[in-house]
């Protein structure tokens, strides 16, 4: 009889450990699902961090390509007053030849 109980107690220890492993390992498995989830949020907003950069990149490429038509603007509209300045004076160079 002691040896039935004895098996009976070893039984339900064995049991009883099963359980509290069967515990530890679904900790873990949710601990798991919880990095996945937080690696999945980390990755996401990489990607968007990274949309964002690519935008700002073509926006200042944009800006870049405007500024310097801008200065290629500035330059002929220099030039043009200078041609406009020199057909100025030209012109009253001209006008004052004329005699009434």
């Amino acid at each position: 009889m002691a040896a039935i109980e004895a098996g009976s107690k070893s039984t339900l220890e064995t049991a009883n450990r099963l359980n509290q492993t069967g515990t530890t390992l679904s900790s873990i498995i949710d601990e798991i699902v919880n990095l996945a989830q937080m690696n999945s949020h980390v990755a996401t907003a990489t990607s968007e961090q990274m949309l964002a950069t690519s935008e700002i990149s073509e926006n200042i490429v944009m800006i870049s390509t405007t500024a310097e038509q801008t200065k290629d603007n500035m330059v002929d509209s220099t030039r043009l007053c200078e041609e406009l300045d020199k057909e100025s004076i030209d012109l009253q160079l001209l006008i004052g030849k004329f005699t009434l």
